[in-house]
């Protein structure tokens, strides 16, 4: 197949990559003589299930550039691209591989006069630990942390069914009303807008990994799972999540006033 069209995420809510390295990814990724179509946030257009995507993917050949594969998929899932269709486009990890490997793959010639600066610009390696002893020492400092500034970040979960079993654990879990059910028993994210910055809790009960948070900073909740067996249970008991009650923790900060989640469209 031949990728003539490129869908770059600049990932705007994610601090692990620097301004000045998306502006200049976008130029180089806009010299190629590619379509580019350069979105601020695909999480965005997934929790607002927004479908202007559909027409630039509808005849296929386009590289999606942003993060994890998984959670890319699922998000597009979501703004109603069929899932058979899913598996026909090509996904580039920008959060795993520099820039000057994603061009390569992208087959994006980058021009003389960016090289030295894209290899200076290579992401670091999102950090990745199935070890949530290291996590539990610090859950209510982030909480304090991200609940001291003003959120506008698309902050949510979506949901792998290619895992996902219907056992309802995170509905069951989940305090903010996040999840509802279908009438054939599907777990749907019914109100993205009720999740709490920075709680990716519900993901780390799910048995499977089939909860993803695209935003958050480890491996398997942010939908990678290299070095995660495919077929490997998960599960957490939920009050190792945290130094004290969870709930308790959780309650505390559904309480606070929090800002609306978007920028207005221009």
């Amino acid at each position: 197949m031949v990728y003539n069209k490129i869908i770059y995420c600049r990932c705007a809510y994610n601090n692990s990559i620097s301004e000045e390295s998306r502006e200049l990814f976008k130029k180089i990724l806009l010299s190629s003589g590619k379509e580019v179509l350069v979105l601020d946030d695909i999480c965005e257009l997934a929790a607002k299930k927004n479908n202007k995507l559909i027409t630039f993917l509808k005849d296929g050949g386009v590289s999606i550039v942003a993060c994890h594969p998984r959670a890319v998929k699922w998000l597009l899932a979501r703004t109603g691209i069929e899932l058979h269709r899913l598996e026909t486009f090509r996904y580039l990890d920008m959060m795993k591989h520099s820039f000057a490997k994603v061009c390569e793959e992208a087959e994006v010639e980058i021009p003389q006069q960016y090289r030295a600066d894209v290899d200076k610009s290579t992401p670091a390696l999102l950090q990745k630990s199935d070890d949530l002893s290291e996590e539990s020492a610090s859950f209510e400092k982030e909480y304090a942390l991200h609940n001291s500034k003003e959120s506008t970040r698309p902050w949510f979960p979506v949901i792998d069914y290619s895992r996902c079993t219907k056992c309802g654990a995170c509905m069951d879990f989940c305090l903010f009303g996040v999840y509802g059910k279908k009438d054939d028993g599907t777990i749907d994210v019914a109100h993205p807008l009720n999740c709490k910055d920075n709680c990716p809790a519900c993901a780390r009960i799910c048995p499977h990994h089939a909860i993803i948070f695209p935003k958050y900073n480890k491996a398997p909740v942010n939908g990678d799972l290299e070095g995660c067996a495919e077929d490997a249970p998960h599960k957490t008991p939920i009050f190792a999540l945290s130094g004290e009650d969870l709930y308790k923790a959780l309650s505390k900060r559904n309480n606070k006033p929090k800002k609306g989640l978007y920028k207005k469209e221009k």
